[in-house]
C-alpha cells in the first residue's frame, strides 16, 4: 500500500533539487576559499611585521655595538698613549742610572789604589744589578697602579661608595664584578684577585678617608655654630632654641646637598647605560607619549628590572625610577618632534 501511495516526483522537482544542491557546495566553496585568502594574508602580514621587527632589534644592536667600539677604542688609544709616556720616563731614567754608576765607578777608580778599594768596587758591582732589578720591580707596580686608577675611570657604573666601608655589602658586590674586568684588562701584568683587591682597598681608603674628613668638617662647622647659638641664650631659652635648631638641621649644608647631587647623577648614568643594552622591546617609544597605553606597559616590565640591576650600588624606589624615565622620554621625544614635525611635547 505505501508503494501505491507513493507520488513520483517530476523530472523538474528532480533538476531544481540537483540545481540547489550545485549552487550550495559552490557557495560553501567560494566561502573557504575567500577564508583561505584571508589567513593567506594574515600570514603574510605577520612575516612583514617580523621580519620590521627583526630589523629593528638588529639595528639597535648594531648601534649598541658601535657605541662599544667606539668606547673600547677611545680606552685603547688612552691607554697606548699612557703607556708610551710611561716607557719615555722609564727610558730616562734608566739612561740617569746609568750615568751615575760610570760617574760612581770613574770617582771610585780615581781614590781607591789599594786592593781593599778593588774589594769595595767588587761588592757594589755586585750590588748594583739586584738594586736596579728592584727599582724595576717596584716602577712596573707603580706603572700597573696607574693603569688601574685610569682604568677605574672609564667604569663609572662601577665605582665603588666611599659612604660605605671597603667590606659592606654594597662594595662587596661591586668588586665581585670589577676585579676580574680589571684582571681581563690588565692581562699583560697577570695580576692575581688578591693583588688587584688589595690595590681597590687602599685607594677606597684614600677617598673614603677624604670623603669622611670632608664630612667631618662640615658637621663640626655646623654644630660648632649650634653651640655657640645655644651658650648665648638662658637656660631657661635653650630647650625652646634646641627644638628650633633641630627642625633646621634636616635641611643639610650645601656640601650634603652637592653629594646627593652627584649620587642621584651616577644612578642616573648607570640607568642610561643600562637601557642601552635592553632589547626592543623594553624599549619607550619615543612616537607615543610617556602615558600612552604602550609606554605603560613596557615601563610595568622596564622599571622593576633596572631597580634590580641598579640595586648593587643603589636602591632606587620605582616612583623615583619612573620619573628620571620620563625625564629620558620626554628628551628623546622632543627631538623626534623637532626633526620631524617642528613641534614640542610636555607629555
Amino acid at each position: 500500500m505505501s508503494g501505491r501511495n507513493r507520488i513520483p516526483q517530476s523530472t523538474s522537482q528532480r533538476l531544481n533539487k540537483n540545481r540547489f544542491s550545485k549552487n550550495r557546495n559552490a557557495s560553501k566553496n567560494r566561502f573557504k576559499k575567500n577564508r583561505f585568502e584571508e589567513l593567506k594574508q594574515d600570514v603574510s602580514d605577520l612575516i612583514n611585521l617580523a621580519r620590521e621587527n627583526n630589523y629593528i632589534l638588529l639595528q639597535s644592536k648594531v648601534d649598541k655595538l658601535e657605541r662599544e667600539n667606539k668606547r673600547l677604542r677611545y680606552d685603547n688609544d688612552e691607554l697606548s698613549k699612557f703607556l708610551q709616556d710611561d716607557d719615555e720616563s722609564t727610558d730616562d731614567d734608566s739612561n740617569s742610572e746609568d750615568e751615575d754608576d760610570d760617574s760612581d765607578s770613574e770617582d771610585e777608580n780615581e781614590s781607591d789604589d789599594d786592593s781593599d778599594s778593588e774589594d769595595e768596587d767588587e761588592s757594589d758591582v755586585s750590588f748594583r744589578p739586584a738594586k736596579r732589578q728592584m727599582r724595576n720591580k717596584l716602577s712596573d707596580e707603580e706603572r700597573a697602579k696607574d693603569l688601574m686608577k685610569t682604568l677605574l675611570k672609564t667604569f663609572p657604573e662601577l665605582e665603588l661608595n666611599a659612604d660605605e666601608t671597603f667590606r659592606s655589602e654594597v662594595n662587596v658586590v661591586i668588586c665581585q664584578k670589577l676585579i676580574p674586568k680589571l684582571q681581563k684588562e690588565m692581562k699583560a701584568y697577570n695580576l692575581s684577585y688578591e693583588q688587584v683587591e688589595t690595590w681597590l682597598q687602599s685607594i677606597h681608603r684614600s677617598k673614603r678617608n677624604a670623603y669622611l674628613r670632608s664630612n667631618q668638617s662640615n658637621q663640626s662647622n655646623h654644630y660648632g655654630f649650634e653651640r655657640d647659638f645655644i651658650g648665648s641664650y638662658s637656660e631657661s631659652d635653650r630647650s625652646n632654641q634646641s627644638t628650633i635648631i633641630r627642625k633646621k638641621k634636616p635641611k643639610g649644608s650645601k656640601a650634603n646637598n652637592i653629594f646627593e647631587d652627584e649620587i642621584e647623577n651616577k644612578a642616573k648614568s648607570i640607568m642610561k647605560a643600562l637601557l642601552n643594552t635592553y632589547p626592543y622591546e623594553l624599549t619607550l617609544r619615543i612616537e607615543d607619549t610617556f602615558r600612552s597605553q604602550i609606554n605603560k606597559d613596557i615601563c610595568e616590565r622596564l622599571i622593576p628590572k633596572l631597580q634590580e640591576d641598579v640595586r648593587p650600588a643603589y636602591n632606587l624606589s620605582y616612583d623615583q625610577v619612573e620619573t628620571w624615565l620620563q625625564t629620558f622620554h620626554r628628551y628623546k621625544r622632543n627631538t623626534y618632534l623637532r626633526s620631524h614635525f617642528m613641534m614640542i611635547d610636555d607629555d
